[in-house]
């Protein structure tokens, strides 16, 4: 996604409404990649390096 472009929050937010209904939990699954699974999407979390 490019820098600025708006799409962050609600792609964020999107995200979220699949990790609350267990869609994206059930796909990760699927896809053998459960273990990698994140607890809730964040725009800009603390602790990211600055560049």
């Amino acid at each position: 996604m490019r820098k600025d472009s708006g799409l962050a929050a609600p792609v964020a937010i999107a995200l979220n409404g699949l990790i609350a209904d267990g869609s994206y939990g059930r796909t990760l699954s699927r896809w053998l990649v459960g273990d990698e699974a994140l607890a809730t999407s964040e725009v800009n979390p603390p602790g990211l390096p600055e560049n």
